[in-house]
């Protein structure tokens, strides 16, 4: 939602996956859990008919106001102030992690949805 937000409250679906750097798959799961919640809205592109829209509702602006700055938004921003080398080493190494687990295919939405992180289990 906040890159939605960023973006003008609307961009594509494919961007959100671009820039999220998931799958197209993932970001539909994403969108189709925001839009049940009422957050945001799928609308018909005015420039092209094919082209369906993410759009921030009112509600989705309402919670955005209210959140603090979300977990992978910040790696996103720091993950773009490295050299290009960098981001290529990074995320070779994690390729090759999710090939050794065997986790190529794993859908990432249940880790990229709205809601509370239970940091600090230890504490308990």
């Amino acid at each position: 939602m906040q890159i939605v937000q960023m973006k003008g409250g609307t961009t594509t679906p494919k961007a959100l996956a671009t820039q999220m750097g998931v799958s197209q798959a993932t970001i539909t799961g994403l969108v189709d859990k925001l839009v049940k919640e009422g957050m945001v809205n799928r609308a018909q592109s005015s420039m092209d008919r094919r082209q369906i829209n993410v759009v921030l509702s009112e509600k989705g602006e309402a919670t955005l106001d209210r959140a603090p700055d979300a977990l992978q938004q910040r790696f996103v921003r720091e993950f773009e102030r490295l050299e290009d080398w960098e981001q290529a080493q990074l995320l070779s190494s994690l390729e090759r992690v999710a090939a050794m687990l065997d986790a190529r295919d794993i859908d990432a939405s249940p880790v990229l949805t709205v809601g509370a992180l239970d940091h600090d289990k230890r504490a308990n």
